[in-house]
């Protein structure tokens, strides 16, 4: 993407460079999104197994780490 954004920025008259750019942003968003659902899909999934064993210990230390101290 870094490469991409160099090449449109020093050439901001070619339309190709700047949908080269956009294509490596999108693809760059997309994972990202991809890895955040992933990270709330396992704590949930954490927060949920804590809850049913009644681990009070470990149901608190996984709210912190999602809402913060």
């Amino acid at each position: 993407m870094h490469a991409t954004h160099l090449a449109w920025v020093n050439d901001k008259s070619n339309s190709s460079k700047k949908s080269a750019y956009a294509r490596a942003r999108g693809a760059a968003q997309r994972i990202l999104r991809q890895m955040k659902n992933e990270w709330w899909a396992k704590e949930a999934q954490e927060l949920k197994q804590a809850a049913d064993l009644r681990d009070m210990k470990a149901f608190y230390h996984g709210l912190r780490a999602v809402y913060g101290p």
